[in-house]
Parts: C-alpha cells; structure tokens; sequence
C-alpha cells in the first residue's frame, strides 16, 4: 500500500460501515470555539469514530447561535457546545443530558483600545459596549464596580469576522466582548487590553432519547472524543490547519489561543489518563455560577419568550428562571468512559488519518441564512 501522507499509512481492514452504529455531531465551525473545532476535525478526519464502533454524520453550522437552534429542533444525537447553549437548551424544554466537561475553553474578556482612557470598569459608565455574550457575563462584570445594564450602552450582535474590533478602534464603539482566539490577537497586536476577563467553559450534551434508545452509544462517543482529544494534542500544528481549513480562523491563531483552555494545560505532553470527560465538583459549580448569572440577568427568560414565538413542535419551555444544572448531568456515561481505557495498553498510534482533505457529508444547520448583526448570541 503507498501512501503520500505519512499518518494515513494504515494497512489494517476498515471495519465493516454496515455494524457501525450512526451517531449525528453537532458543532459550531466558525466563530472561534478552537478546542471543539479541532476535536472536530479529528472526529472527521481519522478513524476515531469507526474504531469505536460509530459512524459519524456532521452537522456544521457557522455559529453558537445557529448550534443553539439546531439542538432545540432536536436534530442532532450529540453537540460540541459552550455554557451558554447549554443553558439555553435547559430553559428550552428539549431533552438533553450533560455527559463531559472539559473545563475552560478560553477566555471571555471585556476589551478597551489600548489607548481608551478607560483603566477599570468603573470607568466605562455610559460606555457604548458590543456585547455578544449570552450568558449573563458583561452584566456580571459591571456589578463587579456597582455598575448595571443601564448604566451602559449594549450593542447586540454577533460577529467574528473582524469588524467588531475594527468598529471599536475606529471609535464606534468604546469597548467589547470578546472571546479567544480573537482577545489574544487584540492583545497580541497591541491594539487592545483587557480590563476583566473569566473563562467559557466547554461541555458536551446528547440527546435524552439517544441516551434511552442506544444506551451504549454514549459510552462509545466519550471514549472516541478522549482518543480525539489526545491525538490533537500529539498533533496540535497539523490539526490547526485543519481547523483553519473549515473555520478560516488561521492556525497561528488557534494555536496562540490553545494554551487558554483545560485540555491543552491538562493535557499536553501526557498521556490519555490526563484526558478525562467526567465533570468535576469545580466544573459543576463554574457551569452552576453561568446558568445563575443568566436566569439573574434575564437570559433565559428572553430564549424561552424566542421558542415559544417560534412555536416549536413539541416543546414545553421550563417557566423558571431557577435552573438546577445537577440534575441535567448524566454521571453514568463518562465515568464509564474514563474507565474504558488503560493508559498502561491504549496505542495512541492505533488513531489514523483516513481523510486528510476532510469533506465528509455534512447535514443541513438550522439558521443558515440569518443575518449576522442582530440578537445577540451564545458563548
């Protein structure tokens, strides 16, 4: 067998597609998510999945916004998602259970030009502020100095493509949130600084329904997402550049805003005992502090007033604003994965790349045409 691409070299027998089990993955491509995006790529250009017994069917939508609206319509079995959607899909009524966290994924930050004679958020009162940000965050910054959301001028939009930054330095706007990898490039261009900053976090949720019909099948996808995992961190430059393939983020990007998320600092140089997906006491209460900031500052009240106009088949959105995010999480299933692989035998080698020029049918997202500048979105 020749081979021009030296990790593809695989000689052993694909396995057989017809006793692969089908699982559909969401994930936002697009806006900057790097840790999940990369997985991703894995999942779509190796065997991971396959090795696992799973055949994958992907589902790409640009954004978290779009994600969100995906996994309400209940399209999907799995989706690669941030705290902000997780919150969303708890208030929206659709059946979805928490089975990992990886812990930060990047940073959050409130943003000034660097020559903005804004030094602390006090400083900001009557500050015309982009804000993105969905999970109650920029309004929990604010309190930090006694400040509301009144005390401010919050734009609502989401964009990632660049003008965000490029209104504030030209002085259309006085500050903004953002996220990584797009704060360290502010940081790193010297045009910009960071007055607060606090993590995303990032999280997996699957469907209640595949968990009760398949109950194997989450097993199968948490043990293919630490294989995932650690091949990316054994091979971070070649699956940046996958990455930026399909999000357009450059790779040098991505690789400058990795080192901001758990699964590089636990992870990196380790072996796959160091990859876990079982939620930690210190995740459950980061998750818990972003659900409780969004049900304070009136989040979830606005995504549950947007399913019910959109008048969802049946969906039954939660009337409290009182989330309890313990009894959404499936313990179960990642504490089985974590113990499904003996980092004493596990063969990081015996993950190959199958389709190093990625283009693996995609499903349609939910939200595609929707217009870039508008409510604001979720991270």
């Amino acid at each position: 067998m020749s081979c021009i691409f030296i990790f593809a070299c695989d000689n052993t027998a694909p396995p057989d597609t017809a006793k692969l089990e089908p699982i559909t993955i969401a994930s936002a491509t697009k806006d900057g998510v790097v840790p999940w995006g990369m997985v991703n790529e894995v999942f779509e250009r190796t065997n991971v999945l396959e090795k696992n017994g799973l055949r994958g069917s992907f589902v790409h939508c640009d954004d978290s916004p779009d994600l969100l609206w995906t996994m309400i319509h209940g399209d999907v079995d799995v989706g690669l998602i941030t705290t902000g959607v997780m919150g969303s899909l708890t208030v929206a009524g659709r059946p979805y259970e928490l089975i990992s966290t990886s812990g930060a994924g990047g940073r959050i930050a409130l943003m000034v030009p660097t020559d903005s004679p804004a030094q602390s958020i006090k400083d900001l009162k009557g500050a015309r502020i982009e804000n993105p940000i969905l999970g109650g965050l920029l309004e929990r910054f604010l309190s930090f100095e006694d400040l509301g959301p009144d005390d401010v001028q919050a734009i609502g939009a989401y964009r990632y493509d660049g003008s965000a930054e490029a209104d504030m330095l030209a002085g259309k706007t006085d500050a903004i949130m953002h996220w990584d990898p797009y704060v360290e490039r502010l940081v790193a261009s010297g045009k910009a600084r960071i007055l607060v900053s606090d993590p995303y976090h990032l999280e997996i949720m699957m469907a209640a329904s595949s968990i009760a019909t398949r109950p194997k099948l989450g097993v199968q996808f948490l043990v293919a997402q630490r294989e995932a995992v650690r091949f990316m961190l054994d091979h971070t430059e070649m699956v940046a550049g996958w990455y930026a393939e399909t999000s357009g983020v450059p790779a040098a990007d991505a690789l400058a805003a990795l080192p901001y998320s758990d699964i590089y600092t636990e992870g990196f140089g380790k072996d796959i005992a160091a990859v876990h997906v079982s939620p930690t006491e210190h995740h459950v209460n980061d998750l818990k502090g972003v659900v409780g900031a969004m049900g304070q500052f009136g989040v979830l009240r606005t995504i549950r007033a947007k399913v019910q106009k959109r008048g969802v088949p049946g969906l039954e959105p939660i009337e409290s604003d009182n989330i309890d995010i313990s009894t959404y999480i499936n313990w179960d299933l990642p504490r089985a994965a974590d113990a499904a692989l003996d980092p004493n035998s596990y063969d990081p080698e015996s993950v190959k790349v199958t389709n190093p020029k990625g283009g693996v049918p995609k499903l349609r997202c939910r939200g595609k045409k929707k217009r870039r500048r508008g409510p604001r979105g979720v991270k």
